[in-house]
């Protein structure tokens, strides 16, 4: 999440430099750069905020430090292997009584 908020934080900052150097006509002070960043904060800081808690929260999901998250990370990892097996042997299965072989390219493009 941390690269999509800088990404996010490049895009707002792309359009706010222009804007700050063609309304001052190049002339930037401190005073100028100091108004625009308050403006970028008050978009920036409670969009940070909002994803940080989102972060900690998706956190809490995989917490193997406790028991609870060890279980589910491994009950979520056991489907899924689960769910490989069950398609791989419908694969092969279709593949030996349809009685028509495919190419790797087609088994792979029917899964």
């Amino acid at each position: 999440m941390g690269g999509n908020q800088a990404l996010r934080d490049a895009g707002s900052l792309s359009q706010l430099l222009p804007m700050m150097v063609k309304e001052n006509h190049g002339n930037i002070t401190d005073e100028v750069v100091q108004k625009n960043l308050l403006t970028y904060e008050k978009e920036m800081i409670p969009r940070g905020f909002k994803w940080v808690k989102a972060s900690e929260e998706g956190h809490d999901l995989f917490d193997t430090d406790t028991l609870g998250g060890k279980v589910k990370f491994w009950m979520i990892i056991s489907i899924m292997r689960i769910v490989k097996y069950v398609a791989l042997f419908i694969v092969l299965f279709t593949q030996i009584f349809s009685g028509k072989r495919k190419s790797l390219i087609e088994r792979v493009e029917s899964i």
